[in-house]
């Protein structure tokens, strides 16, 4: 005779997660962005379904990945808002060479001379001067 269940236990089908609701989740636009760590993780998830692949190339997505990479990006002396999407921004970045030294660099330029603040010539001359070290 087959052997019952105990009663604390409950039944693989009660507990079951189904691949659909997961993927659900995931593409959840406002959800996705506090699951996506950074942009391996965003290409990672692309690589799995289309329906990940989509959500994956979602604009919102992009934004909130480069400007937590590059958070100057959100300083009123940036405030860079890119004529073609921001991941295409964030494509063209990641393609130069010191990519995460040399952007944040260049965005908090941008910011100094844009705020204008007395001593600004020379704090942007030392921000220069760390692109070469």
């Amino acid at each position: 005779s087959p052997r019952s269940r105990p009663k604390d236990i409950p039944s693989r089908t009660s507990t079951k997660l189904h691949m659909t609701d997961i993927v659900g989740t995931l593409c959840n636009v406002d959800l996705l962005p506090s699951l996506v760590a950074d942009e391996s993780c965003a290409a990672a998830l692309a690589g799995t379904c289309a329906a990940l692949r989509a959500a994956c190339s979602a604009e919102e997505l992009w934004r909130d990945l480069a400007c937590r990479r590059w958070p100057a990006l959100l300083s009123p002396g940036v405030a860079l808002r890119p004529r073609h999407g921001w991941r295409l921004l964030f494509r063209e970045r990641a393609k130069l060479s010191g990519w995460r030294s040399l952007c944040p660099l260049l965005d908090a330029s941008l910011a100094t001379v844009a705020a204008g603040a007395e001593g600004w010539q020379e704090t942007l001359s030392n921000q220069l001067l760390r692109l070469w070290e």
